[in-house]
């Protein structure tokens, strides 16, 4: 017979719960998300709806490629299939109270006995107003530039938490991590890391440092059992990734190395390049997080941060020294998106710290309550009209139509921008809360257009610039396919250069182009058009 919780037992698990769930309410609503297939949801959302069956998703040649993150795409077929995808957001916002509670655990444990129940909640405060949403809509609207997300992370255009449910936010579980490490729970914390790595790869440098930074403190404390323990669970959890990763995006014929430059010096530059991101907010940024790593010094997170500093610069100079592309595309930058917020959360709370006695009264807990719900209410403001990330209006018509139209096998060619990569540029690439043209001037942001085609229509597009694979002989077909679009989208004249037959044979069925800039063929039949675009349909039939 199953033994009943005890009720002290049982209260404290729901209050719990209860302080969990309020805020994650509240944080998520001052953070705020976007609408649905906004930004990077258009690929990492791709595989996972595409095996459902809704729509022409599984015609699309980017969905039947091989997807570096398998476990994300299954939680997300589970999901809209047997769920509904309304729970997309839901999961985010549980993402966003987890990394809230656990910067604020972090920092309350970081500051020990020098923090009271009252000056808790000026930290609490503070980092909600680090990261309100109602802040960055200000930058932009006073600065034209999103300065406040420089507290959160974005080196190197890099965040954990972003605008959308996607893999990369489930980094908020290395930040788990140590906060459960600092709870006295080493096997829960490796698991957090085991957790972020599974689900976005690319974690897997920093959650290994993390880990090591783990079993080496145990280690030093003589707790070699527990060390050897928490060794052999995370190895356990990740070795089925890592064998996934190593056997499916290893080298797999002499184009490797193409096919890395091309998404190094072609595709994101941003992310990939430091001669492209180092500059002065950077330098600021990295000051902070030394700053606030030592502010840790004399807790057990100490050693641990040590070693993923360590790790993650000895691997950036090595990188800056060699240019080698597959080092960069390890990314051992990336542990930014947890030390800026980490760094923010210790800095915020020494300053409270610093403080003292003068913060230690009811008002300050009665303005604390006051920011925190405000914050909450103009997030939620914000969302309900619509305020932050933009997508373009005028594709709406069109994508209506596709939507409700479109047939089995249909495969669309869209209009396809190609950015020149950047030497170097400066300041915030955050377009969370740009008005919907301003991201279209800025010729560091990947082109927005039809982003969203696929998953708001349903429908199979034949390539874009934003949404790429990764395994090496795919990116070189992704290359192939994006010059192809290019030179159809410079074609006046398809049947005369050949192009209509190119497309027939790629398997296209649809071409949209600007309003502008017509595409003639004999073969072409005007299935809609408004005053932005025109999309055209190939008749079938024998080409004249």
């Amino acid at each position: 017979m199953t033994e009943a919780i005890p009720p002290g037992r049982a209260r404290r698990l729901a209050t719990t719960v209860g302080a969990f769930t309020a805020w994650t309410v509240l944080f998520a609503s001052s953070y705020t998300q976007a609408p649905p297939y906004y930004s990077n949801q258009n690929q990492y959302l791709l595989h996972g709806l595409a095996a459902v069956g809704d729509g022409n998703l599984g015609d699309d040649w980017l969905a039947n490629t091989l997807s570096p993150t398998p476990v994300f795409d299954a939680l997300v077929t589970l999901t809209a299939r047997h769920l509904g995808e309304g729970l997309f957001p839901v999961y985010y916002a549980l993402l966003q109270g987890l990394y809230f509670v656990s910067l604020l655990g972090i920092a309350t444990h970081v500051a020990g006995d020098r923090l009271t129940p009252r000056t808790r909640w000026a930290v609490a405060a503070l980092l909600f107003l680090a990261h309100a949403a109602v802040l960055r809509f200000a930058s932009f609207r006073v600065f034209g530039w999103d300065y406040p997300c420089y507290a959160q992370g974005w080196l190197a255009a890099q965040y954990v938490l972003g605008p959308v449910f996607q893999p990369s936010a489930f980094g908020v579980f290395l930040i788990a991590a140590m906060h459960q490490f600092l709870r006295g729970q080493p096997l829960v914390a490796v698991a957090c890391a085991a957790i972020a790595l599974t689900l976005h790869p690319t974690y897997a440098l920093s959650a290994g440092l993390i880990v090591l930074g783990i079993l080496a403190t145990l280690t030093r404390e003589r707790r070699l059992g527990r060390a050897l323990a928490c060794g052999l669970l995370f190895a356990a959890l990740v070795l089925p990734t890592v064998d996934y990763v190593v056997s499916n995006f290893g080298t797999t014929s002499k184009s490797h190395e193409d096919a890395q430059s091309l998404l190094v010096h072609v595709r994101i530059p941003h992310h990939a390049i430091p001669a492209v991101w180092l500059d002065t907010v950077t330098a600021l940024q990295l000051v902070a997080i030394v700053v606030g790593v030592a502010l840790t010094r004399g807790t057990r997170l100490y050693p641990v941060l040590q070693m993923l500093v360590i790790g993650s610069v000895l691997l950036t100079v090595a990188q800056l020294l060699t240019g080698m592309d597959s080092l960069a595309l390890m990314f051992p930058w990336r542990s930014s998106v947890i030390l800026i917020p980490l760094a923010t959360a210790v800095i915020l709370t020494r300053l409270v710290t610093l403080a003292g006695r003068r913060l230690d009264h009811p008002w300050t807990v009665r303005l604390a309550m006051q920011q925190i719900a405000g914050c909450a209410l103009i997030g939620a403001g914000l969302t309900l009209t619509r305020q932050g990330y933009a997508i373009r209006p005028n594709e709406a018509g069109l994508l209506d139509h596709v939507r409700s139209h479109k047939q089995p096998v249909d495969v669309y060619l869209l209009p396809v921008e190609i950015p020149r990569p950047p030497a170097r540029w400066s300041g915030s690439l955050s377009s969370d809360f740009k008005p919907a043209a301003a991201p279209k001037l800025d010729g560091r942001v990947i082109p927005a257009d039809f982003q969203c085609f696929r998953l708001v229509a349903r429908a199979a597009v034949y390539i874009d610039f934003k949404a790429i694979p990764y395994r090496d002989l795919e990116v070189l077909e992704w290359d192939r396919r994006l010059k192809f679009c290019r030179a159809a989208a410079e074609s006046r004249d398809w049947d005369a250069d050949g192009t209509l037959a190119k497309a027939i044979a790629e398997g296209v069925t649809h071409v949209v182009t600007p309003a502008g800039r017509p595409a003639a063929s004999a073969n072409f039949e005007i299935e809609y058009a408004d005053g932005d675009f025109v999309l055209y349909r190939l008749r079938r039939g024998p080409i004249p």
